[in-house]
């Protein structure tokens, strides 16, 4: 006679719904494609983002020669328009993979097959 191990529903879904985090926290710090270059996408530049942002937003002149560093360790020039949808497309990014995650896990927690659910995000 085989046995066959099983997790309570609540647990079952609550590892599913902890691969749903895992995967998103590997596509946001997957960092973002801007024109042709890829930029970070950890905390801290989204801070600075934010930042800067905020700088702009309040009046504050974008510094002469102002540039975001990409992955690559290349300055890329950025004036306030250029910026602006710079942190716009970032904003939306991630702004759909964590729409993606709570869908996932919405389907989770009202699946009666939670295991059979994929938990791969796209970008």
């Amino acid at each position: 006679m085989r046995y066959r191990a099983t997790l309570p529903m609540p647990e079952l879904r609550r590892l599913k719904q902890d691969q749903v985090n895992a995967r998103r926290a590997e596509l946001l710090a997957e960092g973002y494609e801007f024109e042709g270059a890829t930029f970070a996408t950890d905390p801290q530049s989204i801070a600075n983002m934010t930042a800067v942002l905020a700088a702009i937003g309040a009046g504050v002149p974008l510094p002469e020669g102002f540039a975001w560093r990409d992955y690559a360790n290349v300055n890329v020039p950025m004036d306030v328009e250029t910026f602006k949808r710079f942190a716009g497309g970032l904003i939306g990014q991630v702004n759909r993979i964590y729409t993606q995650s709570w869908s996932k896990k919405d389907e989770i927690e009202t699946s009666g097959t939670p295991a059979s659910i994929d938990v791969d995000l796209k970008i």
